[in-house]
């Protein structure tokens, strides 16, 4: 079986100086999948390189400091506007838990994106 979702409903603008995570209410649960196909598409970037980041956490909790969520994978620096890159996350080479949520971080950046995927599970 697998199932298409977004990460991100509507494209994202952001301006920051310090990483900015998803806000937890919006994490994604994917418990029920084996592997998390992502693409990344960052229509505009005004500071190269901006980092995109996936983190995962198994329960959810929600903490002020993001206590509990640790790093699943990353996408390559992004250093060019319209640039689209992919991201496979699977166990045990990548693994995840059953929730996933972006972080991004840069310096001094305003920056668009868009991450949607396919979650697929064995068996089915």
């Amino acid at each position: 079986m697998s199932a298409y979702f977004k990460l991100t409903e509507v494209p994202v603008t952001l301006t920051f100086v310090s990483p900015v995570f998803q806000p937890d209410y919006q994490a994604l649960d994917v418990g029920g999948f084996d592997v998390i196909d992502l693409e990344c598409t960052v229509s505009q970037v005004s500071a190269p390189p901006f980092v995109m980041q996936i983190w995962t956490a198994n329960p959810f909790e929600s903490t002020p400091t993001d206590a509990g969520w640790t790093l699943a994978g990353a996408f390559a620096n992004f250093t060019t506007p319209g640039q689209t890159q992919a991201l496979s996350l699977s166990s045990p080479s990548s693994p995840f838990l059953k929730f996933i949520r972006w972080k991004a971080t840069g310096s001094s950046n305003t920056v668009t994106f868009f991450i949607c995927g396919n979650a697929r599970r064995f068996g089915d």
